[in-house]
C-alpha cells in the first residue's frame, strides 16, 4: 500500500514532509494525526504512524488481501453479470411490448375508422328514417282525406240508391197504370167497335186520341 506523509511547504511549494523531519506544534512537541471517518490508524507522528481505509469484515466489493492489497471479491462482478442479464431480458421484453403496442395502435386505428364509418352510417340511416317519417305522415294525411271522401261518396251513393229505388217503384207503378189504362182503352175500343151508334169517323178519332 502506498504511504503518504503530511504535506508541508518546502521552499514555498507544497510537498510531503521529507523523511526524518517531523511536524512540530507550537509547544515543540510532536503532532497527533487523528483518523477521521472511514479511516483507521493515526497517532503521534513520532511513531512513524500510518492511516488505512477501514473496511468491514467480509465486505462485498473492494477488500484487502492478506498482503494488504486492494482486490475485488467477485460479488460485484456476479451482481453486475446478473444485472446485465436482467437488463438484456428487459430489453427483449421491451421489444415484445413495443411490438404489442404497435399492434394495439393498428387495431385502435382500425377500430376508430370502423366507429367513424358506423357514425356516418347512423347519420345516413337517421336521415333516411326522418324522410320516411315525413312520407308516412303525408301518406297518413292522404289516407285520411281519402277516407273522408269515401264517406262522402258512400253517403252520395246511398242517396242515389234510395232515389233509384223510389224511381224504380214509380216506374213500376207507372207500368201497372199503363197496363190498366191500355186494358181500359182496349175495352173501350171494343165497346165502340160493337156500338151501332158510333160512326166510322168518330171511332177513328177516338182511337187516335187514345193512342
Amino acid at each position: 500500500m502506498v504511504q503518504r506523509r503530511p504535506l508541508v511547504l518546502v521552499s514555498g511549494a507544497p510537498s510531503q514532509l521529507p523523511p526524518g523531519d517531523t511536524l512540530l506544534v507550537p509547544s515543540g512537541t510532536y503532532s497527533e494525526v487523528v483518523a477521521g471517518s472511514g479511516l483507521v490508524g493515526g497517532g503521534n507522528i513520532a511513531n512513524n504512524i500510518r492511516l488505512d481505509v477501514a473496511i468491514a469484515a467480509a465486505a462485498s466489493g473492494l477488500v484487502f488481501t492478506s498482503d494488504n492489497k486492494l482486490a475485488l471479491d467477485g460479488e460485484t462482478t456476479a451482481t453486475a453479470d446478473a444485472a446485465l442479464a436482467s437488463g438484456n431480458a428487459a430489453l427483449a421484453d421491451v421489444v415484445a411490448a413495443q411490438a404489442s403496442g404497435n399492434a394495439a395502435l393498428v387495431i385502435s386505428v382500425e377500430a376508430l375508422a370502423s366507429g367513424n364509418a358506423a357514425l356516418s352510417d347512423s347519420v345516413t340511416a337517421q336521415a333516411s328514417g326522418n324522410a320516411a317519417l315525413v312520407v308516412a305522415n303525408e301518406a297518413l294525411a292522404s289516407g285520411n282525406a281519402g277516407l273522408a271522401l269515401a264517406d262522402t261518396a258512400l253517403a252520395s251513393g246511398n242517396a242515389a240508391i234510395e232515389i233509384s229505388v223510389d224511381a224504380l217503384a214509380s216506374g213500376n207503378s207507372a207500368l201497372v197504370t199503363s197496363a190498366d189504362a191500355q186494358a181500359s182503352g182496349n175495352a173501350a175500343l171494343l165497346d165502340i167497335a160493337n156500338s151501332p151508334n158510333v160512326t166510322q169517323g168518330d171511332a177513328i178519332g177516338l182511337i187516335i186520341a187514345l193512342s
